[in-house]
């Protein structure tokens, strides 16, 4: 299953960002993306940032969400997604079913 994952700054707690832990959540996000867990990903110019992880389990999300070093500094929300056209049909089916009622 894919989930929207969002970290924001957790108020205004300075965080000392050092090259090595900066260095080591890169390797992180290739090894991720090479092992096809994680599908996209950002930083937001403001501090934070966000990624689509796709994963088999409750653990595997929560390994993917905690491996960040950043992780006990931010707020995290956690969305899970789906593919827009397939939801979209999906839902316009249902709603043929709800009319022919």
């Amino acid at each position: 299953m894919r989930f929207l994952i969002t970290m924001r700054r957790n108020g205004t707690r300075t965080v000392k960002a050092a090259p090595e832990l900066l260095r080591e959540r890169a390797k992180q996000i290739r090894k991720m993306t090479e092992k096809g867990k994680l599908l996209w990903s950002c930083v937001f110019v403001s501090g934070g940032g966000a990624y689509v992880v796709d994963v088999d389990s409750a653990a595997d999300l929560s390994n993917a969400v905690r491996a960040n070093p950043a992780f006990k500094y931010c707020s995290v929300e956690i969305e899970p997604i789906v593919d827009a056209a397939g939801a979209l049909e999906h839902a316009a089916d249902l709603l043929d079913k709800v009319k022919k009622a």
